[in-house]
């Protein structure tokens, strides 16, 4: 009977299919295939040691064969250290690291071995190589100073194209009327030095149909200080501005809220020659501008001395004069040079002896003593036959007794302030409103 082999089969459990995980990076992929380039620094690497144990191997030959046992074993177990070392290099070369573009597991650590071995020099390279658009902008972004000065060239020749189209009258989309003089420019270039045209431009009258060409009347002005004023805006240079007309381009300014020209024009005023001073404050008294009559005040209290002594003194009316006179600012040792400045002004060729009172109402001789009250009929004769001078001269010698004698005025006469520069201005705008009879009138403007 022959034997038998019975078989049995076992049916294995049916088995779940494997479902690959994206973002889990596996073994069986080569680093060679994930990071050629960075495999490729490692082999240089591992090359340069090489070759510089092999060096250092030579270089210590002849030492190694005079050395002990002891030292030959130490030999042999550095030699064995580096071989372990390369083999644990390579297994962890079998695991990728994933590109720069897709970011690895948080449970995965790139390798230890690589970043401590390799050199600074080949760090930076990999870093360098790996962010391209760092080193684009490290290499070309240029310096906050050069982008400064690029900028600076660019806005300059924008500035210099419009004024150029200015002068040619090219390119213009709004204009000024004088009377009937008319001056072309560009509503952008108004629109950027005034919040005022910026609004206005802005407006439906500008924006909405029909869209037309537009006059902006102006009057009150002279023809030479609104082409000045326009001149400005596109130059931003006032040097050309002659004195006489420097105030208008000023109440112009101030009118269409242009303040850099309005900063320059007070800044130059500031500056101005004294006959030049002297001769635009008496305009501006006759206008009633109060604003530039204080910063003109201002300028000649602080050397009123020297203004006194000038010729161009002696030629203001006797309303500048008295407005001058009656400041409490002025820059003055005494009241008696006061005294002084008014009697020349009075004793200068001309019927002014006719304003004595007037002129003399503006000296405070409560601030004199009594022997400088006494020289005050020495120095004006005229004041003797003058009753109403007399009198300010017998009221003020009986306020400096009541000093002396150290007791108080029984009439308690008003003693005006002692003159200081640390007075505030407001005897200008006190001055002209008791003063001067004309309103003062800003230039007017309309649209057409």
């Amino acid at each position: 009977m022959k034997d038998t082999m019975i078989v049995t089969s076992e049916v294995l459990p049916k088995r779940e299919p494997v479902v690959v995980n994206r973002d889990v990076w596996y073994s069986f992929m080569s680093k060679e295939d994930a990071d050629p380039q960075a495999c490729w620094l490692e082999r240089k690497r591992q090359e340069r040691m090489e070759a510089e144990n092999a060096a250092l191997g030579a270089s210590t030959s002849r030492v190694s064969t005079s050395t002990t046992s002891s030292s030959g074993s130490v030999v042999l177990d550095s030699m064995k250290f580096r071989n372990i070392q390369q083999k644990v290099d390579r297994n962890q070369n079998q695991t990728p690291s994933p590109p720069s573009s897709v970011s690895p597991p948080s449970s995965v650590s790139p390798p230890s071995s690589v970043s401590s071995t390799a050199s600074d020099d080949e760090v930076h390279r990999n870093l360098k190589k790996s962010s391209p658009k760092a080193e684009n902008e490290t290499d070309s972004a240029p310096l906050s100073g050069h982008i400064q000065a690029s900028n600076s060239k660019h806005y300059a020749n924008i500035g210099q194209y419009l004024n150029e189209i200015y002068n040619r009258e090219q390119i213009c989309d709004i204009s000024f009327k004088l009377g009937s003089i008319i001056y072309t420019v560009h509503k952008v270039v108004l629109a950027s030095q005034s919040p005022l045209f910026e609004k206005l431009f802005n407006s439906k009258d500008f924006t909405q149909p029909p869209i037309r060409s537009r006059h902006i009347k102006v009057t009150g002005v002279s023809e030479g200080s609104l082409k000045a004023f326009l001149n400005c805006i596109y130059s931003g240079n006032i040097n050309f501005i002659k004195p006489d007309c420097l105030h208008e381009v000023l109440d112009l300014s101030r009118m269409f809220e242009v303040q850099q020209i309005t900063q320059m024009c007070l800044k130059k005023i500031s500056s101005l020659s004294h006959n030049d001073m002297l001769a635009l404050l008496q305009k501006m008294r006759s206008c009633k501008d109060v604003q530039l009559c204080d910063i003109l005040m201002d300028a000649v209290a602080k050397n009123f001395m020297e203004i006194w002594n000038s010729s161009s003194f002696y030629g203001l009316d006797v309303d500048t004069v008295c407005m001058i006179l009656s400041n409490d600012r002025l820059n003055v040792s005494s009241e008696m040079d006061i005294f002084e400045s008014a009697v020349s002004w009075l004793h200068h060729p001309g019927d002014r002896m006719k304003n004595l009172e007037r002129v003399m109402d503006m000296v405070r001789f409560s601030h004199l003593s009594s022997q400088q009250l006494m020289e005050c009929f020495i120095k004006c004769p005229a004041l003797k036959q003058n009753p109403y001078c007399v009198g300010l001269i017998t009221m003020a010698n009986w306020v400096q007794t009541s000093i002396s004698l150290n007791q108080q005025d029984p009439l308690n006469m008003e003693i005006q302030e002692p003159r200081s520069l640390a007075n505030s201005g407001g005897s200008v705008k006190q001055y002209l409103k008791t003063n001067c009879s004309s309103e003062f009138k800003e230039p007017d403007c309309s649209n057409d």
